[in-house]
C-alpha cells in the first residue's frame, strides 16, 4: 500500500492520551499562550480555522498521529485565550514540516491500490 499526502495543518499539541474519536465527534482545543494564539489567527487566515491536534504516546513521546478538525464553535476564554470545539475529520499518520512559529504537520494516509 503506498501513502498519500492529504494535507498540511498547523497542529496544537495535547498532553493527555489520545481518545478514541469518530469522525464528526467533537475535541474542545484551548489556545491559550501566544504561540497558539497566533497558531489560531494563522488557521483563520489559511485554513479557514483547521487545525490538527497532537497527544501524547506514552510519559514521553508524541504520538505519530493527528486529528484534524474542522472549527464548529468558538469561544473568548479570557486573557486573549479562545477555545474552540472542532469537529473530528478523522485520524492521520503525520510529519512535521516546521515548528517554528508553531507546529505545522503533514497529513497523511494510506492509499489502497487495486
Amino acid at each position: 500500500s503506498s501513502r498519500e499526502v492529504v494535507g498540511e495543518l498547523p497542529c496544537v499539541f495535547a498532553p493527555q492520551q489520545q481518545p478514541v474519536k469518530l469522525p464528526g465527534e467533537g475535541i474542545r482545543v484551548q489556545f491559550k499562550d501566544a504561540r497558539y494564539r497566533k497558531l489560531w489567527q494563522y488557521a483563520q487566515a489559511q485554513t479557514g480555522g483547521a487545525v490538527a491536534i497532537r497527544y501524547a504516546d506514552g510519559s514521553y513521546a508524541k504520538s505519530s498521529k493527528v486529528y484534524a478538525l474542522w472549527p464548529s464553535a468558538q469561544a473568548p476564554e479570557g486573557a486573549g485565550a479562545t477555545s474552540v470545539l472542532g469537529l473530528s475529520l478523522g485520524l492521520f499518520d503525520c510529519s512535521v514540516v516546521t515548528a517554528h512559529p508553531f507546529p505545522i504537520v503533514r497529513l497523511i494516509r494510506p492509499v489502497e491500490r487495486d
